[in-house]
């Protein structure tokens, strides 16, 4: 599927210069809910919010060790699974019951 886009000037990639941080590992951090209110904190409101690269260039990342990282990366892949499932579960369980009063409704 094509949308056409324009990457805004203001886009910043992520390079990782240490073999020592997984990309899964970094992205899961960056996208914490704390991690987040800290990097709002500092968005500067010009219109449209911006961060400064300075402010992303002097963010502290703490980084265990991998084999930590691989499980923090898997526990945090197990947790997306679940809300899947109990949002399937939720609706398996709504489609049950609607016909069930349905079903009460026509006899």
């Amino acid at each position: 599927m094509y949308i056409p886009a324009i990457a805004s000037t203001t886009l910043y990639i992520i390079r990782l210069a240490s073999k020592d941080i997984l990309p899964d590992y970094l992205c899961w951090y960056l996208n914490q809910p704390s991690v987040m209110a800290a990097m709002k904190a500092q968005q500067v409101d010009t219109g449209t919010p911006l961060i400064h690269k300075q402010v992303i260039e002097d963010f502290e990342v703490p980084v265990p060790n991998i084999d930590t990282q691989r499980k923090i990366v898997e526990l945090a892949k197990l947790q997306t699974r679940e809300k899947e499932l109990y949002l399937a579960i939720a609706e398996k369980r709504q489609l049950i019951t609607n016909q069930l009063i349905m079903n009460k409704l026509n006899k």
